[in-house]
């Protein structure tokens, strides 16, 4: 028996984040969609894959990156969304507000101008049997959630969800291919694996967070769990996985404008709710009277220049320079007075100069 794995690519990447009505607008993938792609190829680690196919379009290419070589076969292309394809739907709400509505209560009813349900099943039917036809084993196809749920519902013989909803982004859908009879075996499963010291740097790299910034947040993993560590050898109950997976995950927005909420929304995308608050409130002026897991994060942050333990003051030295206004020079000074009192608590608590000032 063969197994066809059908993966929906990763998020686009949206202009300015606002989402589009695209088909065959063709967007890149997001940093999310990359991390996605390496956890959906991921999942099919162990699936002895014997080869890998995609479409044209430049989200589903990227998304095939982790996976290996792909090679790109026409008909696997999202469907085409005829006047609406490109335009954000605010836009579409605006520009054929009756039709918008009805098709919120009937998705059977089409874009003007878009493709049909029945067109783009045939060709991405078509497209599937050129592709099992020239190849052996089991493989995996990168393509796009409205033409694969149109083809699922064909298969299945069922009325299924929209493909939005049905295939999330990066998610994987398996068809079992036995004496010419094409079954479905299961549809659009994410995978959400334990993270990882090694699979965290992998998300680090696949999202394009620069090298530098991938050793700063591997030093404050390694100041954090030390910290966490000491407070644990005098009572406190921490998770200590949890910090460590944070600390690595904290910066991985750091060249986007605040970057802080950024990679919040980046780590919740993939399924990581804790880890994504932590990234998120990282830069928070947090006094605390009993550490917790965010407070060991935010200390050792602040006492760590790139790669370097430098201690809280030379760090604040290091890079006042980058706060021009007053009132971003007056939130510096308040960081790190509160620090410095959350840095002095944990030293009476650990009854020893810890964390260098």
């Amino acid at each position: 028996m063969r197994k066809i794995y059908l993966v929906r690519h990763g998020l686009p990447d949206f202009p300015g984040g606002i989402r589009l009505c695209i088909g065959h607008t063709d967007l890149p993938v997001s940093p999310v969609g990359r991390m996605q792609a390496l956890l959906a190829a991921k999942f099919l680690d162990d699936a002895d894959i014997s080869a890998v196919f995609c479409s044209r379009l430049k989200r589903a290419v990227q998304t095939s990156e982790p996976f290996g070589e792909a090679k790109i076969i026409d008909g696997l292309e999202e469907m085409n969304l005829g006047e609406w394809d490109g335009f954000s739907f605010d836009e579409i709400k605006t520009r054929w507000p009756e039709l918008y509505e009805a098709r919120g209560y009937d998705h059977s009813i089409q874009p003007p101008g878009s493709e049909t349900p029945q067109e783009a099943f045939l060709r991405f039917d078509s497209a599937l049997r050129k592709i099992l036809k020239g190849s052996t084993g089991n493989i995996v196809i990168i393509s796009h959630a409205s033409v694969m749920q149109t083809f699922l519902a064909k298969k299945s013989g069922k009325e299924l969800p929209p493909g939005r909803k049905l295939l999330p982004y990066g998610s994987v859908s398996e068809l079992h291919l036995k004496n010419h009879n094409l079954t479905i075996g299961y549809m659009g499963k994410s995978y959400r694996p334990p993270l990882t010291k090694e699979l965290c740097l992998e998300l680090l790299a696949a999202a394009g967070t620069p090298k530098h910034v991938i050793k700063h947040s591997a030093a404050v993993a390694t100041e954090a769990e030390r910290i966490a560590m000491a407070l644990v050898q005098k009572g406190f109950h921490l998770d200590i996985g949890l910090i460590v997976r944070s600390a690595l995950l904290h910066d991985v927005a750091r060249t986007e404008k605040n970057h802080c909420k950024v990679g919040e929304n980046w780590i919740f995308a993939l399924g990581y709710p804790k880890e994504a608050e932590m990234a998120g409130r990282h830069c928070d002026n947090y006094l605390f009277e009993i550490p917790d897991e965010l407070a060991v994060l935010i200390v050792a942050d602040r006492v760590v220049l790139e790669d370097e333990v430098v201690g809280l003051h030379e760090r604040f030295k290091k890079v006042a320079g980058k706060f021009k206004t007053e009132e971003a020079k007056k939130m510096q000074a308040q960081k790190l007075t509160i620090t410095e009192k959350n840095i002095k608590t944990i030293h009476r608590i650990c009854g020893r100069d810890l964390i260098k000032l």
